[in-house]
């Protein structure tokens, strides 16, 4: 009788030993997925990059997709850029438009990889890829989009953003 309760005495912890594990594997999930899902925010760092533009970029359009998130990300990078001491031009989405991504539009054939804006917008996290759409070309235009997609399982192979035109392709 003695044995038997120690066994279940040792059974038991190994139980909430076991029970810990999964309950911190579940936790560290669940944060992950909460910040992959979070709104984008400027933070200070990066509101500190933005602000190097200062006297190399005179004016911008920016181009929101018409969604709730983009347009409040949209929102802070135009204070940022108007702090920095560019002139900024909103663009309105036109009806039904979707953006994924951020993308940006240089005027003639200049080289992305050698515009400030391009790198600042790199050294934000933005990622921008190069413009698909047809945009006027007289001042840069930044395109705000949609984060891309979140497959928690994996991206399904049959899946195409065929309805997104700032979009070409599939997600990464």
């Amino acid at each position: 009788m003695i044995g038997g309760v120690a066994i279940e005495a040792v059974c038991t912890l190994l139980l909430f030993g076991f029970d810990e594990g999964i309950s911190s594997a579940q936790q560290s999930k669940i944060i992950a997925l909460e910040t992959r899902i979070a709104p984008r925010i400027l933070t200070s760092e990066q509101y500190d990059v933005i602000k190097s533009l200062r006297g190399k970029v005179l004016a911008v359009s920016v181009l929101a997709s018409p969604d709730v998130e983009p347009a409040m990300f949209s929102a802070q990078l135009q204070a940022a850029l108007v702090d920095a001491g560019v002139a900024v031009t909103p663009v309105p989405a036109g009806p039904g438009s979707r953006f994924v991504g951020a993308q940006l539009c240089l005027p003639g054939d200049e080289d992305p990889k050698r515009n400030p804006l391009w790198k600042v917008l790199a050294d934000v996290g933005m990622g921008p890829g190069e413009c698909s759409i047809k945009a006027p070309k007289d001042i840069p235009l930044i395109v705000v989009g949609e984060r891309l997609p979140f497959f928690p399982n994996g991206t399904p192979k049959s899946f195409r953003m065929l309805s997104y035109p700032g979009f070409q392709g599939s997600p990464p």
